[in-house]
């Protein structure tokens, strides 16, 4: 019989407990896949199918990224449905592991299958690697590339959202209540380190094929380190003989209260909310301001094509000749990267303040002034094209964006209808980011093409007023979600 005492615990259900303790080191380890979502998320977002558009369709290259930025924002509609099947899932390797892993394998899998097919590897699958289709008169290999690609994204994008709503879900599961905040802070933060890593990455290599590497290499890596800290212990062969260890509350636990059938009208509920309600109408309304400003937001996906053909390299002031080797029409992706950088590290300087300040004075006034900034950020992008005078609205998007991230969840939670139906409502709240991120490009690209063709700019080029009409929709939608949240919201300061 061992003699090892038992760790201290805290018991919130019949048959769960969690030690009372979990050191740093394993709340990172717990924390970092969100280091992968962050590098993969904004890095595809902005560099990769920006490029990957370009290529398989060079002259209506704004209408195909629309096209996989839809893709990727559908994947999301899968959250709620697997946080769903997870909490219900019992295996000795706890609730969420199974889902963790499996996600993420298939993800490496829909990752290497989108770089083959991009290399021409595959028979009858290819596209040029010059990154000039328009020489190739091959219609039917191009076409078999656009397929294959985009089944293999779609994948990809839905495995990493069950894997993404597995892995956010260990933090509850295992980490007790009073830790909870520095855990979410971890993640927070190891999601943004990962978005700048990607973007230096890109910026240093200046190589797609390096960047699909990179992302396989680092979603086994993070996926590894979550897994290992995440398996309940007891089911790993080295526990075996170190005496009996209660179950933490990801493990299946025979004395655990039996969990309801699966229901379908459950699962529905969880992408509804009622507007007339009263109960619900505060949360509903925060939700469509969330949609709006994520619409707003997703315009930025364009701004490699916006550098390609409105950024003027012969600015002559002395910031805009500093600025031209890393900020240029030459390579509008690692001037992307520069631009995102820049957002980032101004969105970080804000985020504790505006977190602090909403302590304070409530959410609402911060939420309109991180929309203003970025509303304003929006049309500065559309009328200028001098090097400093980008990057200076970048870093001015970057503050509000930055202000808006670091309250957007309290204000949800300020306006919870029922706090024993957080998981159900929560996932509502996810679903707005996917309408946004749906609407923004596939309202955006339209109008970037119809008018980026006045002046008739040869392609693949679009005019300024293509841009001009881009961002001002962008900023309108970001200037309505701060309305929507004055108008209707007033259960929440």
């Amino acid at each position: 019989m061992s003699t090892e005492s038992p760790p201290k615990t805290y018991s919130d259900a019949p048959g769960m407990a969690v030690e009372e303790e979990v050191s740093l080191l394993r709340l990172l380890g717990l924390t970092s896949f969100m280091f992968a979502t962050g590098l993969l998320l904004s890095t595809y977002g902005m560099i990769t199918l920006a490029l990957e558009s370009t290529r398989l369709a060079p002259e209506n290259s704004s209408f195909a990224l629309a096209g996989f930025l839809a893709m990727a924002g559908f994947s999301q509609l899968v959250c709620p449905l697997a946080g769903y099947l997870s909490d219900r899932h019992e295996s000795r390797l706890g609730r969420r592991v199974p889902f963790v892993a499996g996600g993420a394998s298939i993800l490496v899998l829909g990752l290497g299958l989108q770089w083959v097919s991009r290399s021409g590897q595959l028979p009858g699958v290819a596209f040029d690697d010059d990154d000039d289709a328009s020489a190739d008169d091959d219609a039917g290999r191009r076409f078999g590339a656009t397929l294959v690609y985009g089944c293999s994204f779609l994948a990809s994008m839905l495995a990493l959202n069950v894997a993404y709503t597995a892995a956010t879900s260990l933090v509850p599961d295992l980490v007790p209540p009073r830790q909870t905040g520095v855990a979410n802070g971890l993640g927070v933060f190891l999601q943004v380190l990962g978005s700048c890593f990607g973007f230096l990455y890109y910026f240093l290599v200046d190589d797609l094929d390096a960047l699909y590497a990179l992302y396989v290499v680092v979603v086994v890596l993070f996926t590894s380190i979550t897994l290992v800290v995440a398996v309940p212990r007891g089911s790993r062969p080295s526990d075996k003989g170190r005496g009996e260890r209660r179950p933490l509350r990801g493990g299946e636990d025979p004395e655990a209260p039996a969990k309801p059938p699966f229901d379908w009208s459950a699962v529905l509920a969880c992408y509804y909310v009622s507007p007339r309600d009263p109960e619900t109408r505060d949360f509903f309304y925060v939700f469509v301001s969330r949609t709006l400003y994520y619409t707003g937001g997703s315009v930025q996906a364009f701004l490699v094509y916006y550098l390609r053909d409105r950024l003027d390299d012969g600015s002559n002031g002395a910031v805009d000749a500093w600025l031209e080797p890393y900020v240029n029409t030459a390579d509008p992706a690692r001037s992307t990267c520069v631009l995102a950088l820049a957002g980032y590290v101004s969105g970080v300087l804000a985020a504790v303040p505006a977190g602090a300040l909403s302590d304070r004075t409530g959410r609402k006034p911060v939420v309109v002034f991180a929309c203003v900034l970025m509303s304003l950020s929006m049309v500065g992008l559309a009328v200028s094209t001098a090097p400093s005078a980008v990057v200076a609205w970048g870093l001015v998007g970057g503050f509000g964006n930055g202000s808006y991230q670091a309250v957007d969840l309290a204000l949800a939670v300020d306006t919870l209808p029922d706090a024993a139906e957080s998981a159900r409502f929560m996932g509502v709240w996810g679903v707005g980011a996917f309408v946004g991120v749906c609407l923004g490009p596939l309202v955006g690209a339209p109008l970037l093409y119809v008018f980026g063709r006045i002046g008739d700019p040869p392609p693949p080029a679009n005019g300024a007023l293509g841009y001009l009409a881009l961002f001002l929709y962008g900023s309108l939608a970001i200037f309505a979600s701060a309305a929507v949240l004055l108008r209707y919201v007033r259960g929440a300061k």
